[in-house]
C-alpha cells in the first residue's frame, strides 16, 4: 500500500515460519522498518565503522542490523 512517498507492506503468516514465529512471540506490531538507499555498499562501510554487526535481511539483496543492537528493532536496507 502506497501512503504518498513511502509504501507499507502488511503481512499474515499463511502457515508455520517466521513470520508465525515472530507474531507468536511478540503479538501484532511493526517488524521492521526498510530503507531505500542509493549505495548498499557505502550504507554496510558506514554501519560497519560505527560499530554495527549486519544480517541478511528478508529478501535477496537487503542488509540489516541485528536486532539485538537497535532495541530489537529490525532495521533493514536495500536499494
Amino acid at each position: 500500500m502506497q501512503v504518498g512517498t513511502t509504501v507499507w507492506e502488511l503481512l499474515e503468516p499463511t502457515g508455520d515460519g517466521p513470520l508465525a514465529d515472530y507474531l507468536g512471540r511478540y503479538g501484532q506490531r511493526i517488524r521492521s522498518t526498510v530503507f531505500k538507499a542509493g549505495n548498499l555498499t557505502a550504507v554496510e562501510k558506514h554501519l560497519t565503522a560505527q560499530g554495527f554487526d549486519l544480517i541478511p535481511g528478508d529478501a535477496d539483496g537487503v542488509l540489516a542490523i541485528n536486532p539485538a543492537q537497535n532495541k530489537n528493532l529490525l532495521f533493514e536496507f536495500t536499494e
